[in-house]
């Protein structure tokens, strides 16, 4: 016999990001000037949650939704770990490839700054602070 019909709860709401307008204006404005400062592969404010607020991607990285979820998957599962060794707070993450960098920092509560940029360009900023 089936049960009768159950009203599933709605998520809590309270722990939702809002973004209003204005700050998602500045917010595109200083990407726009790091874009250009560095010149990265990928550039982009990501939640918590891994949803992607604002991209700019070069044209060889196709999947920026993808990019963006794992990045934030990958700081979360980082973010445990260190919680569960000592219960630092760990606010920045790189990881070094042979070809791409990424760089995660966390801005806000619920907002991640994801940028992967290529470690061949000897012009680039990051480069040289690697180096």
């Amino acid at each position: 016999m089936f049960e009768p019909y159950q009203r599933i709860p709605r998520a809590n709401l309270k722990n939702r990001l809002i973004i209003e307008k204005q700050q998602l204006t500045d917010a595109n404005r200083i990407l726009k000037g790091l874009r250009q400062a560095i010149s990265p592969e990928f550039l982009g404010l990501v939640s918590t949650s891994g949803h992607p607020i604002s991209i700019y991607s070069s044209p060889t990285l196709v999947d920026t939704d993808a990019i963006g979820s794992l990045a934030a998957s990958s700081y979360g599962a980082t973010r445990l770990l260190a919680h569960m060794m000592n219960g630092a707070e760990f606010t920045v993450m790189f990881h070094e490839g042979s070809d791409l960098n990424v760089h995660i920092a966390q801005v806000s509560e619920q907002v991640l700054l994801v940028v992967c940029f290529s470690n061949k360009d000897a012009e680039s900023p990051l480069t040289e602070t690697r180096s």
